[in-house]
């Protein structure tokens, strides 16, 4: 069977296991150098929302070959206006509910354009590129 690389389109000829970097995509060797491995300390965001977008936001704080272990941590929100705004995460500023930390959970990673993702209930969490995630509400 004929397997192509899901980025630049050529035939893989040595296919190996590790070149699939998520459920349906391969990569050939060239392109999986592009590809960035999640680290501890990475921040993840997951951008949700219905009539609003909502900014949640993740940091690793363990690895296995295929997953990553998280928490999740705090923000700062600034709005502009009365219903737009800016979210940024407080590294290492972990979420606790009535003085008990929020228990960490795994997720297996998946990539896109050599990206880390997570699958989340609604939508992905995405790797974090350092700009503040715009947000909405409304008060």
């Amino acid at each position: 069977m004929e397997r192509l690389c899901g980025k630049c389109g050529k035939e893989i000829i040595d296919f190996k296991t590790e070149n699939q970097v998520s459920e349906n995509a391969i990569r050939c060797s060239a392109c999986l150098v592009n590809v960035r491995p999640a680290k501890i300390g990475d921040i993840f965001v997951h951008s949700w929302g219905y009539d609003q977008t909502n900014a949640t936001w993740f940091q690793v704080i363990g690895l296995t070959a295929k997953s990553v272990k998280l928490r999740k941590i705090k923000c700062d929100e600034s709005f502009d206006s009365d219903m737009v705004g800016v979210s940024t995460p407080r590294p290492n500023d972990f979420e606790w509910t009535n003085g008990i930390p929020n228990k960490a959970f795994t997720k297996r990673l998946y990539y896109y354009n050599g990206v880390p993702h997570i699958r989340m209930e609604y939508g992905s969490c995405e790797l974090w590129d350092g700009k503040p995630e715009d947000v909405s509400c409304y008060h």
